[in-house]
């Protein structure tokens, strides 16, 4: 069965390569950059996340989290999870209130901490009360398949096996505080299940004085406080993203086909070996991936998306022509090809009702057309965010990764940031190829500049 599925992947690369469906993906680009010249500017719509404010001993007890002083450059707000930009590389997790929870991620592709955000607010309600009045509170997430740590997957592949995700962090604060309470009280229930034996060891009554009195200074009278059920959380997901240096890894797992794979952006930590059960994908060799996530059931295909939008495309060129483009039968030979399969794929849908069956169709269809028929299938936003990374449309997959689109715009001289953004501009062609997080950056750090560019924002309520 391996040697079928390698056969059939060869075949997919050859359609890709040789471009059996008629199309040069790069004039196409072209075609589409031509269109979006002559229409109206597209604006870039910005949803901003609502973040929770760090106020008063707040700020103390986040500058202690991140070991910097107050005065220096302290993130004014967190969001639900106490991230507050787009680069996390440590995965922490801070609570500083029960308030957060009104709050959203800043970043998208922290949504991979759902599951284990709400096991916290659940189950260390308490924690977060008591103790978030003198101190913050923080933990680092792992992030496991089984008992193999993903950050060592590359290290052992022998040992990752198929399966849901398992999220896990320890919570405590920067002093370790309830660490300490959680010794006090469990040495105090040994005193009163065996009072003779505390009688008979003198020092052990002085040592939990001693600890306890230290304690008090910092927490105040220690019976106001709730003993928490626990400090350790964890969670199981069907998707997490491990970053490190040189990568950013999506871990993900089909439910449909229960089958594990991984999208990685920058270095393949996998050179080595790979692991039997999971799927290694490159993440810029979009020309496959995103077929092989159709193949593994990460995306359907979607009748009523295609149709809206082979309307949606020919609205684009039918205005395009209208404000100038030159529509003689000769000009724009890829964008009509584009058309004619699509309907070709449209009338397939039509007579076709089996979903499996549409999505193996697609499976082996090249990436520019799958693009125009898929949708994630499943709610999780980690699905949803990797597909315009995917997209055969280098502009966008570029917009769509943010720290390096932020990265790149930040270094960029006056010109170039205008280039940039007039690029985004003219590729988004529908609404969920808008990258929010790039688009409230710009509007936070950049809305006067880009408003000389002419760059309009709409914000969304």
């Amino acid at each position: 069965m391996k040697g079928l599925k390698d056969l059939m992947r060869l075949q997919r690369l050859k359609t890709i390569a040789e471009g059996s469906d008629g199309m040069h993906t790069n004039q196409l680009e072209q075609d589409f950059l031509e269109f979006s010249s002559l229409l109206p500017q597209k604006s870039l719509t910005v949803k901003l996340p609502s973040l929770y404010s760090v106020k008063g001993d707040e700020k103390q007890h986040l500058a202690d989290i991140l070991d910097v002083k107050v005065d220096a450059n302290l993130p004014k707000a967190i969001d639900i999870s106490g991230g507050f930009d787009y680069s996390d590389k440590e995965n922490k997790v801070i609570f500083l209130s029960l308030r957060q929870l009104m709050s959203d991620h800043i970043s998208s592709t922290r949504s991979y901490l759902n599951p284990l955000i709400e096991n916290v607010y659940t189950s260390g309600e308490t924690l977060i009360r008591d103790f978030g009045i003198h101190e913050g509170l923080v933990g680092t997430v792992t992030s496991k398949r089984g008992n193999l740590d993903l950050t060592e997957a590359h290290l052992f592949p022998e040992k990752f096996k198929t399966g849901a995700y398992d999220l896990s962090m320890v919570l405590d604060t920067p002093l370790g505080t309830v660490d300490k309470f959680l010794e006090i009280t469990e040495l105090l229930e040994q005193l009163k299940s065996n009072p003779k034996n505390a009688l008979l060891n003198p020092s052990k009554i002085s040592d939990l004085a001693t600890k306890a009195m230290k304690l008090r200074k910092k927490l105040g009278s220690l019976s106001r406080y709730e003993v928490p059920d626990t400090k350790v959380f964890s969670a199981s997901t069907n998707s997490c993203v491990i970053r490190t240096e040189d990568s950013t890894l999506f871990y993900l797992y089909s439910t449909k086909k229960a089958k594990n794979a991984v999208v990685y952006f920058g270095m393949n930590p996998f050179v080595d070996a790979s692991p039997k059960e999971l799927e290694v994908l490159n993440g810029n060799e979009h020309q496959k991936t995103l077929i092989e996530l159709v193949d593994l059931g990460f995306y359907d295909a979607s009748p009523s998306i295609l149709e809206r939008r082979i309307k949606n495309l020919n609205e684009l060129y039918e205005t395009a022509v209208r404000a100038g483009a030159d529509s003689n039968n000769g000009n724009h030979l890829e964008f009509k090809t584009l058309l004619n399969n699509l309907d070709k794929s449209k009338n397939y849908f039509e007579r076709v009702l089996n979903s499996d069956v549409r999505r193996q169709y697609v499976a082996n269809l090249s990436p520019e057309l799958a693009e125009f028929m898929v949708y994630p299938s499943t709610d999780d936003a980690i699905i949803h965010e990797l597909q315009p990374r995917l997209s055969w449309n280098e502009s966008l997959r570029n917009y769509h990764s943010t720290t390096k689109f932020i990265s790149q715009f930040e270094n960029a001289d006056d010109q170039e940031k205008v280039d940039m953004l007039r690029e985004v501009t003219s590729n988004i062609l529908f609404n969920n190829q808008q990258n929010n997080n790039v688009n409230t950056w710009l509007y936070k750090n950049h809305h006067d500049f880009c408003e000389k560019a002419d760059i309009d924002f709409t914000i969304l309520k």
